[in-house]
């Protein structure tokens, strides 16, 4: 009786899946076909994982799923070192795209309509301008959005 296939991932030249899908039945694409410039690879046990679980905690490798532990943000497996590495330009993306959030959701405080009091708007303008500092100041040892260092958001900002 032939297993069936709960997924398939399509897995790049790392082992690291770059895309999975739910897939219930005959695969229409066959195990180790090359598509896209991903190789198509079965999932025929999820192991307790949801689809994203699954995606960012197993890698392809020696023609067997192994479960590597959860892929860090911005990470990209290692296949020489069998491990996961920091994407730093991925990390320098995320980083900007949280500190864009942060100076969006804080714009309203520097409008001239602001209900702020004078020492409020300065205080936001010096959070406003720590923020725009954290990219440049990430350490190499960053391996998330977390790791940089991020000012304290002043209370009436909310």
């Amino acid at each position: 009786m032939t297993q069936q296939i709960l997924a398939i991932a399509h897995v790049a030249n790392t082992g690291q899946i770059s895309f999975i899908e739910d897939w219930r039945g005959e695969a229409s694409m066959p195990h180790g076909f090359v598509y896209d410039g991903k190789t198509i690879r079965n999932v025929y046990n999820l192991d307790g994982c949801d689809l994203g679980e699954y995606m960012n905690t197993f890698v392809w490798q020696e023609d067997a799923w192994v479960r590597v532990g959860l892929r860090p943000q911005g990470g990209v497996w290692d296949p020489i070192n069998r491990e996961w590495a920091v994407d730093r330009t991925g990390l320098m993306k995320a980083i900007r795209q949280e500190r864009f959030m942060l100076l969006a959701t804080s714009d309203w405080a520097l409008a001239v309509d602001s209900p702020l009091t004078t020492e409020q708007k300065a205080e936001a303008t010096t959070y406003r301008q720590a923020l725009r500092d954290v990219p440049a100041n990430v350490p190499d040892s960053a391996k998330t959005v977390e790791d940089a260092s991020w000012p304290t958001r002043p209370s009436f900002l909310g």
